[in-house]
């Protein structure tokens, strides 16, 4: 607190208001003061571009704030997963998990499955052997979003003609 207790205090407004439109919590809103100093930016700044982010994808996705906070959240709480991400990328990834109605849980699943070579080739292997899906393997692996992994599959799987409703339980 006494290091960072002049930033917090000058943040006060911009973590209300994150707190109150997103649902992020103070702790939350703490870390990310911390992590915005340590990074040589301004936290204040910091608050204002993801609201801003947030606010333009809400309106333009027809997602809820309070949804892509709490994904947000969510992810933030997982540095180890998702701490490579810009604050932006974490809220845009938020947004693309809220409209898929997509866990962050599968999502980090997701991660870790195509993070190294030999997860992402079995776990492709099997995705062509269950639904007759071609994944591009080293795509999947340079990809450091979740959602454009998540995107890759989903094409994918449009590209195989299929449908959910005609696909067995086990496939599902």
């Amino acid at each position: 607190m006494t290091r960072f207790g002049a930033e917090i205090a000058d943040s006060l407004p911009e973590i209300a208001l994150m707190n109150k439109s997103l649902g992020i919590s103070n702790e939350s809103l703490t870390d990310m003061v911390v992590w915005s100093v340590r990074d040589g930016d301004k936290p204040r700044e910091t608050f204002e571009n993801l609201a801003v982010a947030v606010a333009h994808m809400s309106k333009t996705f027809g997602v809820s704030a309070k949804m892509i906070g709490k994904n947000f959240e969510e992810m933030w709480k997982d540095g180890d997963t998702f701490g490579h991400l810009t604050t932006q990328a974490m809220a845009s990834v938020a947004t693309y998990a809220a409209k898929l109605n997509v866990e962050i849980a599968t999502l980090k699943g997701l991660m870790d499955t195509f993070d190294t070579f030999e997860g992402a080739a079995t776990s492709a292997g099997k995705l062509n052997e269950v639904l007759g899906i071609q994944v591009d393997t080293m795509k999947m692996i340079n990809a450091d979003n979740p959602a454009e992994r998540m995107d890759m599959l989903r094409r994918a799987f449009e590209d195989t003609g299929k449908s959910v409703s005609d696909l067995s339980r086990f496939e599902l």
